[in-house]
């Protein structure tokens, strides 16, 4: 409790509304709503403009993707730093996150470092948005019920691979089905939802830490941010390399069952990877520098994946760790996260 009073009367900004928001791990996010952080007149990163309407956040006994309700807003640009948002009922909830300088890449002698992670580089960033979960299956199916996005080729990929849609993350989705959901989003609200730029997602990941992890330098503290391969994984492969600890969960995990990062992002690390936008390149020395996404790439045939997922080691959850796959390609442990730009 104590921790929270010293976060609330910081001059920090930031630590004062993960002190109200209750992010910042004492378990206090129940307690205050949305409606309660306007009541303080908190103004993070530009003014503040009235939603059109406000919902209510619930109680402390509901499950974690519930705990704090989005600002149903009709002007998101005009909304503070680390807001959440949403903009239609089938709408993502979107966490509204700074612009900022960060270093993007891995040092040379962190443990599990591929050469493909290149030189670390300094990346500049606008303000953008970004879903707080990856997206589900509840959301997945409005598009194809939309006819925006296709069913049969997920269906035939393998579905669900009977592990339970609802509130579960998509996956057996490709890059280019990804990109369907986009323009699905778009349609609806006449906004530019997009993919994430590689650079844009190693920032939400990262939350401002250069630790390997956002949680810090030990995996084996991973099991309570990340759905990674553990001890759940190790019961149904000895052969399995694994964290020295049990998650509960030894395939995908329904959203937000692990601890958020400070940006109050969950499962950036874990439970499926992400498809971004980029075109995969072998380093960072085609990439802007401004955190848009590598786009122009000559004979380069496929996409970036990031994050890790519930069947990867904890050396490729780090936060610089990249993978890659050609973007017509479906998979049982990949799926989307969306991100929207913001202008005002």
């Amino acid at each position: 409790m104590f921790d929270f009073l010293s976060d609330f009367f910081s001059e920090d900004p930031i630590k004062k509304v993960f002190a109200l928001l209750g992010i910042g791990g004492i378990g206090l996010i129940g307690s205050f709503s949305l409606i309660e952080v306007e009541s303080f007149n908190i103004n993070i990163g530009g003014d503040r403009q009235p939603a059109s309407t406000i919902v209510e956040s619930s109680d402390a006994s509901t499950s974690p993707s519930d705990l704090i309700a989005p600002i149903i807003s009709t002007n998101p640009a005009n909304l503070p730093d680390l807001a959440l948002f949403r903009e239609c009922e089938t709408c993502p909830d979107m966490v509204v996150l700074p612009g900022n300088s960060f270093r993007m890449g891995s040092p040379s002698g962190e443990t599990g470092r591929s050469q493909n992670e290149g030189q670390t580089r300094q990346v500049r960033l606008g303000r953008f948005a970004v879903s707080r979960f990856e997206i589900t299956w509840d959301q997945w199916e409005a598009c194809v019920a939309a006819r925006v996005c296709r069913s049969g080729p997920v269906e035939a990929a393998g579905g669900d691979n009977g592990w339970g849609r609802g509130n579960m993350p998509v996956i057996e989705v490709s890059w280019f089905d990804a990109q369907d959901f986009v323009r699905f989003l778009s349609n609806e609200t006449g906004a530019n939802y997009r993919l994430l730029s590689e650079s844009e997602w190693e920032y939400a990941a990262r939350a401002r830490s250069r630790a390997p992890y956002p949680w810090g330098h030990d995996k084996d503290l991973g099991c309570s941010h990340a759905n990674g391969a553990d001890a759940s994984a190790k019961r149904q492969s000895s052969a399995w390399e694994t964290a020295n600890c049990d998650d509960g969960f030894a395939f995908v995990a329904p959203i937000g069952s692990f601890s958020p990062n400070r940006f109050g992002l969950f499962d950036t690390h874990g439970n499926v990877s992400e498809w971004v936008e980029d075109w995969y390149h072998s380093g960072y020395s085609r990439s802007p520098s401004n955190g848009t996404a590598l786009v122009n790439c000559g004979t380069c045939s496929s996409r970036v994946i990031r994050g890790g997922s519930w069947d990867d080691t904890p050396l490729n959850l780090r936060s610089a760790s990249r993978n890659f796959s050609e973007p017509d390609l479906r998979f049982n442990d990949v799926g989307i996260r969306v991100a929207r730009t913001l202008s005002r």
